[in-house]
Parts: structure tokens; C-alpha cells; sequence
């Protein structure tokens, strides 16, 4: 939804539901308009040119009044404008605060690993603690950026029943899963999807074992540099524990069928702190380790990080000024017309 402020505050803010049509308006009212000067300006070449002469001179009579064409054009621009569905926020209370965030979510094979303090996996434990989240703050805008050699982005929003779907898509464990998380790639993308959007974020919200063991602070420089311009901080929710454990491969029946392996290597893998902290610490934000699926939630409250405002207002049409635009236009024509007739 496209929001057009005006200079002066005391107004309230207009948009339009359909903002794509709201843009095209003007540019169909200048177009009607050329086609109208251009057809009045070769009207009498045109009924030379074609049969029917009768016919075409009834039509040229439409409109040739000094302000039939401006009359006609303005006519079809204000009801373009009728279909944008204008509108206006009204009331402006705030009845509480909000947490908008974008969370990114490492959904790398070594997720899979069965080491969270209730024997489940790194995987269901942060699902469960995001699907919380979600939960305590059913007014908030959310945004997913899953992580593992590459980043998928689904943007924010408040529909929390498309969040959750998304959720338990991208954690289902029987997805192929790659090596490797691309952290700094997912948190780019995070900061991207802040900047694009017209709605406040103020938090990313990183779940991951950390990836690998090395911080390459290059590939940092850029999302962190962007993040610290738009004011915004990263908690970093680590999952897993500190001891070197395997990952697990199960069938959809929930039976141990092995572990995965790297160059025919056993592959193991642990919680990364240092990459964690180092998330947090750039951007002034906080790091906590999940252990329970309530501990994000609480971290949340414990750092007062929902600041967003909720707002209590509701909306108010103004679909019918450009339609009454549009009827004064056309009686106006109608009008100038029939004294063009009489002349």
C-alpha cells in the first residue's frame, strides 16, 4: 500500500489500496488529452481520408467544445483514481508496543543434530522458539530469511498464519539440506529486505549453531555497515551445544538410518559462539543461547526490544470524491457540449 504524506501534519496520511493504478491516472489523463488535441487538430484530413463521412461527423461533434476533451480525459483519470481505492488512517492512540523483526534461520544439515537440552533437534528447538515469538507478538510484521550455502527471503508481514507455514516448510527435516551456512550472504539479505520495506524494523533475529569456525569481517563489513545506518541491532539466538556431536540421518518414520559423512568422514558439528557473539557484539545487540523454546520471547522482553508502536485507528474511503469528480466532469462536458450544438 502505497502512502502519500502531505508537507502539512495536521492531515492524515492518504493511500491508496490499489497504488498502481493511482500512478498510471495522470499519465491516461495526459495521454487522452494529446489524443483529443491531435484528432480535433487532423479532424477535417481524417474525414476526407476514410468513408462514412456522415458517420465520423456525428462522432466529431462529441466534445469539440473549448473543454470537452480536458472535460473527457479528466473524467477517465478520476475514475482511475476511484479504483485505486483512496483512503484515509484516522486516529493515531498508541494502545502498546510491537516487535517487527526479520529472522533469519539457518536451516543447514548441521541443524539436524540432536543435541538440544530435550534431545530434539537444533532445528525443531529454534522453530519452536520462533513459532513463540510469532505467538507473543500477534500484531507484529515478521520477515524469514533462511540460511544455509545460500539465502531465501520471504518478506514482512502481519499475516502470522503464512509465517507459520513457511516455518514448518523450511524446517521440515526431510528437505535436502546443504553444508555450510552463508551468514553474512543471509544477514545482506536481511538488511535488503529492511531497507525495501515501508514498514519500521528495528531487529534482526539470527537462529544458528554459528556455521563454520573462521569470521571473515570483509564479508561482514557491508550488512553490518547497512544495519548501523538504518538503526538496526541483531540478536543472536544460538542452538546446540559446545560438544562435537554427529548429524543424524532418519527416515520419514522418525528410524535412525546413519550419519552423514564429508569425504567419507564422520561429520560432526558444535555451536559456534564466537561467530554468534561476533553478530551481536557488531550491532550492539544481544546474545542469548536457547535452551528452552520461551527463552527468545523472554530475551525480547528482558531487553525491552519490542519498540514499535501499535497504533489504534481504523480507515476511512475516499472513493467518493473522484467519483463525484468524475460526474462534475461529465455534466460539465454534457453541459458545454449541448451549448456547442446550439451554436
Amino acid at each position: 500500500m502505497d502512502r502519500v504524506r502531505g508537507r502539512n501534519s495536521m492531515f492524515p496520511p492518504v493511500t491508496f489500496n490499489q497504488p498502481l493504478v493511482a500512478r498510471i491516472a495522470p499519465l491516461v489523463f495526459l495521454a487522452l488529452l494529446l489524443l483529443g488535441l491531435l484528432v480535433k487538430r487532423n479532424q477535417r484530413r481524417l474525414l476526407t481520408r476514410f468513408g462514412l463521412v456522415e458517420t465520423l461527423r456525428g462522432f466529431s461533434q462529441i466534445g469539440v467544445g473549448r473543454w470537452g476533451t480536458v472535460l473527457l480525459a479528466a473524467a477517465v483519470a478520476f475514475t482511475l483514481l476511484a479504483a485505486a481505492e483512496p483512503a484515509f488512517k484516522h486516529g493515531t492512540n498508541t494502545t502498546g508496543r510491537t516487535l517487527n523483526a526479520v529472522v533469519v534461520l539457518d536451516i543447514s544439515r548441521s541443524m539436524l543434530a540432536e543435541d538440544a537440552p530435550e534431545g530434539e533437534s537444533r532445528s525443531d528447538l529454534a522453530r519452536a522458539a520462533v513459532a513463540r515469538l510469532f505467538n507473543a507478538y500477534p500484531q507484529g510484521y515478521f520477515g524469514i530469511v533462511t540460511v544455509a550455502r545460500s539465502s531465501q527471503s520471504y518478506t514482512l508481514t502481519d499475516d502470522h498464519s503464512a509465517l507459520r507455514i513457511l516455518l514448518d516448510y523450511n524446517g521440515n527435516p526431510y528437505r535436502a539440506r546443504d553444508e555450510g551456512s552463508d551468514l553474512p550472504g543471509a544477514l545482506l539479505a536481511a538488511s535488503e529486505m529492511i531497507e525495501k520495506s515501508e514498514i519500521p524494523v528495528d531487529l534482526v533475529i539470527f537462529v544458528s549453531d554459528g556455521g563454520g569456525p573462521e569470521i571473515n569481517r570483509e564479508l561482514y563489513r557491508r550488512p553490518f555497515d547497512s544495519l548501523s545506518e538504518m538503526g538496526v541491532r541483531v540478536v543472536s539466538a544460538g542452538v546446540g551445544g559446545m560438544k562435537p556431536v554427529p548429524i543424524p540421518a532418519r527416515d520419514r518414520g522418525g528410524n535412525l538410518q546413519g550419519y552423514h559423512s564429508k569425504n567419507g568422514v564422520l561429520a560432526v558439528t558444535s555451536r559456534n559462539d564466537i561467530v554468534l557473539r561476533f553478530l551481536a557484539e557488531e550491532s550492539d545487540g544481544v546474545y542469548l543461547v536457547i535452551e528452552e523454546a520461551n527463552d527468545l520471547v523472554e530475551a525480547v522482553r528482558a531487553h525491552n526490544l519490542a519498540t514499535q508502536s501499535v497504533l489504534q485507528g481504523g480507515e476511512i474511503s475516499l472513493v467518493y470524491i473522484p467519483l463525484l469528480a468524475t460526474l462534475l466532469c461529465l455534466l460539465l462536458f454534457l453541459w458545454s457540449n449541448r451549448r456547442f450544438d446550439k451554436g
